[in-house]
């Protein structure tokens, strides 16, 4: 059995995008279940039990910008940030397929990219810290239908890859998960429910992932130590 004081993040500040649901509530609660202190950000304002809401949308860089200006103003510290937020537009009668493609990557790309941004100074005043982008397995494998939020993920992929190098001498880890197939409130909108079950059944384990099962994963990126390149 794992000793929970193992991962015990006493003392430790982070901001969860796309808190409300789906894999960034689990992360949210594992995190805040673990000892940190959580804000929660998303367009609804609503976030797990014990987790801070703050009201944010990730496509308006002004509203981004004041969220962490407030963090610093009233003095909080900053160690963790996870970009778990992101949508997946349907085809629509009523929208160009290039503004669905714009409007994806405003919130899936740009949004992640404003918010690592405005997430920086704090820190980089805390020491250095950790910064997970939650990607997608469409970030490596295309889907059809939906080529802004596969281009978003590959581009956050890249985004990753890129700020790693430049962050690293500040003492600031930037990782990726790519998840598979979860089954959250937005994947079932993305996909029909046959090809749901298509999906899910091409998995090692025949079935979807919970997001239930997120949390204890991935752990290890909150606690390992600082080693700048």
């Amino acid at each position: 059995m794992q000793n929970p004081a193992a991962f015990s993040l006493e003392g430790k500040t982070a901001v969860v995008t796309g808190a409300s649901r789906g894999i960034g509530a689990a992360i949210a609660g594992g995190l805040q279940a673990s000892g940190a202190k959580v804000f929660g950000l998303s367009r609804s304002g609503t976030a797990p039990a014990h987790v801070t809401a703050v009201k944010c949308d990730l496509a308006d860089d002004a509203a981004i910008g004041s969220v962490f200006d407030h963090l610093a103003k009233t003095g909080e510290r900053l160690d963790v940030l996870v970009n778990a937020a992101g949508i997946s537009l349907p085809a629509s009668a009523t929208m160009s397929e290039l503004q669905r493609f714009r409007d994806t990557l405003a919130v899936d790309l740009s949004g992640v990219y404003a918010t690592i941004l405005a997430a920086y100074p704090l820190l980089k005043k805390a020491g250095g810290g950790s910064i997970i982008n939650v990607t997608s397995i469409n970030s490596v494998r295309g889907f059809p239908g939906n080529p802004g939020y596969v281009a978003a993920k590959a581009g956050l992929a890249g985004l990753t890859r890129a700020l790693a190098a430049d962050y690293a001498r500040d003492g600031i880890r930037v990782n990726a998960l790519a998840p598979g197939y979860i089954a959250t409130e937005m994947t079932a909108t993305s996909f029909p429910i046959l090809r749901c079950m298509r999906i899910a059944a091409a998995t090692p384990c025949s079935a979807a992932g919970a997001t239930r099962t997120i949390w204890p994963a991935p752990r290890s990126f909150w606690r390992r130590p600082l080693r700048p390149m």
